[in-house]
């Protein structure tokens, strides 16, 4: 609940001064539009700088795993999220829309990635609790049988 009320300032301040740019400054559409396109890069380098930061440390629990899970979705979420919306002012206000169309290629090919990822990640999983129950069955039935 405390950490709700400066993210939605944050992203109000961003909406409102990203209107304001594309609105009122001449060759605000362009600032905009490359704002879009750093928002896309960062969603495929944050994740991987959060990665890279802590790679030598060593969760202490499984929780700390999961969380440290979440942060790079959370990190993600929100450039992507950024971005779509940079991407989509550049789209409604700019004349040329280029910046707008990579931007939303990059944060679309991304999530596109990590949706084959988690799936190509439950079906190893899957592979394997297919393998390993069948091992302990026989185990247990051998124990059993004697």
């Amino acid at each position: 609940m405390i950490i709700e009320k400066p993210v939605y300032a944050v992203a109000l301040l961003v909406v409102v001064l990203s209107l304001l740019c594309e609105l009122l400054m001449p060759g605000g559409d362009r600032i905009v539009a490359i704002a879009a396109v750093a928002c896309g890069v960062a969603t495929w380098v944050a994740p991987l700088l959060v990665i890279a930061i802590s790679w030598n440390q060593k969760p202490r629990s499984s929780l700390a795993g999961v969380g440290f899970t979440i942060r790079i979705f959370v990190v993600a979420v929100c450039f992507s999220a950024s971005g779509v919306w940079l991407a989509l002012l550049t789209l409604v206000f700019a004349q040329d829309r280029t910046y707008a169309w990579i931007a939303l290629l990059l944060i679309g090919v991304f999530w596109l990635w990590v949706a084959v990822m988690l799936y190509v990640g439950d079906l190893r999983r899957q592979q394997g609790q297919e393998d390993a129950p069948k091992k302990r069955f026989k185990k247990r039935f051998k124990k059993h049988s004697e």
